[in-house]
């Protein structure tokens, strides 16, 4: 019986230690690394009920088991530790099992008690009103389901108990419940998303945007109520469709600026092969001269007594020839910088007919794979409307579909009719950037649906140039800033040099192209080179 009751002892301290964040994806080595976090950050308190349970262990067991038989008495413990342990888990779903049910009963009688908003509009309502974005929380499709995330809710997911406990209880052992439930739930100031509803989304879509936005802009005029639609299968496929034909005028567009920079520079090697010419010509007559000064000295002089005098010595007119030097213009420091100059220009004309000879092959995929494009999941149409497209009723990807709002969201909010970004790169990179910090901020959850290389080599940039000066330029569109800020940083003429590298990587699907690009624009921006599972995009699961 002493026995026993350590084991519930112990058993119970362990319940108070699972209250606290994981990070492993197995259930036990959850339950054990919570114990040990709990462990680190409470070490005198963990102590104290360790010696605790340690005593009433003792008192259990009798002393000379430890000295007669130690491997018993070392059984004993750990069999101790280990049956609490379980026991500690089985008290965790007990309590979980009438959390649960009570929780179902006051659903079913009065929703309200327990703050909880099922209506529609006066959810939307709520939402409106509210300063703050709403946390957002998925469950299954399922009455039970959906008690689960009100008691998650509640309880917190940031937690062994909010996270593992609570929804591993079986359905068959939560009360039914009669009323009918909505695909949206809000409950305080989270919204639980039980099935992905378009009709709903579409509804809830402008005040989501809209508030992750101003939340991580609190200091930005942030405009409001865009016209949002949820594309239908049709009207997506024709919505990738005409992206295509956009890209296809983009590409056009590059190969055209392209083409004129290899005509400009054509014209600058034709005039560094003239200058390096001229120049080479000049040493040349500069060194002819010398020796012929050299010359003259040497042999200067005359005839006496029929014997040859010379009017200088050698080493006065060594002397003399390295003043000489000294007093000419260093001509083999000019052929040597046009030599550099012609060599540089025609490197980077053979880079750039390489960058058209890319963009034609991509206009070719383009055509070929038409109807079957992969595009990010949405687009904003100025001046005012965005598309989103939902391929899934699974709630748990309403995190990839957050933050897709929120990247759509973001072009709306700084679109500029009279100002814009040259650069796709800038553009993109720099709106997916700052639509995953948002809801990261806001939700806690890391997304990377869209753009992994661009993202990386902006955040790359914002080790040098601040995440503010960048907002600044985002949202004013002010390409000369842009300009003169990676300018300042990387070096004169940074942007001009190696723009069309950054717009290059905005058109390749193909994984050692997007590598090759991107390590290309990071050996210049002084980052760390990525690797291929560096540009995988993955979904989440919320």
């Amino acid at each position: 019986m002493k026995l026993l009751f350590a084991y519930l002892v112990l058993s119970l301290v362990l319940v108070a230690f699972v209250t606290t964040p994981y990070s492993m994806l197995n259930f036990f080595g959850s339950y054990y690394y919570s114990l040990w976090i709990f462990f680190t950050q409470n070490f005198f308190l963990c102590i104290f009920g360790i010696v605790i349970a340690l005593v009433l262990f003792f008192r259990a067991v009798h002393l000379s088991t430890i000295f007669t038989k130690p491997f018993v008495f070392l059984f004993q413990l750990l069999s101790t530790f280990f049956v609490a342990s379980f026991l500690g888990i089985a008290a965790l779903f007990l309590i979980a099992f009438f959390q649960l049910n009570t929780l179902a009963i006051i659903l079913d009688a009065n929703p309200t008690l327990l703050n909880v908003e099922l209506d529609k509009k006066t959810i939307f309502h709520a939402l409106m009103s509210s300063n703050t974005p709403p946390n957002i929380l998925a469950t299954q499709d399922s009455k039970e389901r959906e008690v689960v995330g009100i008691a998650q809710n509640m309880t917190g997911t940031d937690n062994f108990y909010g996270s593992y406990i609570l929804p591993r209880i079986p359905n068959f052992f939560i009360l039914p419940i009669e009323r009918n439930l909505s695909s949206m739930i809000l409950a305080d100031n989270t919204l639980i998303f039980t099935k992905i509803d378009k009709s709903d989304l579409q509804e809830v879509a402008p005040i989501l945007g809209y508030s992750y936005v101003k939340q991580y802009f609190p200091d930005r005029n942030i405009r409001q109520n865009p016209k949002i639609l949820i594309m239908t299968p049709s009207e997506y496929i024709k919505h990738r469709q005409e992206t295509a034909d956009k890209r296809s005028i983009e590409l056009d567009s590059e190969i055209n600026l392209i083409n004129d920079k290899i005509s400009s520079l054509s014209a600058g090697i034709e005039n560094d092969k003239t200058k390096l010419d001229y120049y080479t010509g000049l040493a040349s007559d500069s060194a002819k001269t010398l020796d012929d000064q050299y010359r003259k000295c040497i042999n200067a002089g005359e005839y006496k007594d029929g014997k040859y005098v010379h009017y200088y010595s050698d080493s006065y007119c060594v002397t003399q020839k390295e003043n000489f030097v000294s007093s000419q213009t260093d001509y083999s420091k000019d052929v040597e910088t046009w030599t550099n100059l012609l060599s540089y220009d025609q490197n980077q004309i053979r880079i750039y007919k390489e960058y058209v000879t890319f963009f034609k092959n991509q206009k070719d995929i383009l055509e070929i794979g038409k109807n079957s494009l992969p595009d990010e999941l949405g687009s904003f149409n100025p001046p005012n409307e965005i598309q989103l497209d939902i391929q899934t009723s699974n709630s748990h990807s309403i995190a990839d579909f957050v933050e897709t709002l929120v990247h759509e969201f973001l072009h709306y909010a700084s679109y500029n009719p009279n100002q814009k970004l040259s650069s796709s790169f800038f553009e993109e990179g720099l709106t997916e950037y700052f639509a995953r910090r948002a809801v990261q901020d806001n939700l806690h959850i890391s997304t990377n649906l869209g753009y992994p290389a661009q993202v990386r080599i902006i955040e790359q940039i914002t080790k040098r140039i601040d995440e503010s000066e960048l907002a600044d330029i985002y949202f004013s569109k002010d390409q000369n800033h842009l300009e003169q800020a990676l300018n300042r940083v990387y070096g004169d003429n940074f942007y001009s040099k190696n723009i069309s590298l950054f717009n290059t990587l905005m058109y390749t699907s193909d994984t050692d192209l997007v590598l090759e690009f991107s390590n290309r624009i990071m050996k210049e921006i002084g980052g760390t080179p990525l690797t291929k599972r560096d540009l995988i995009s993955t979904e989440s699961d919320f």
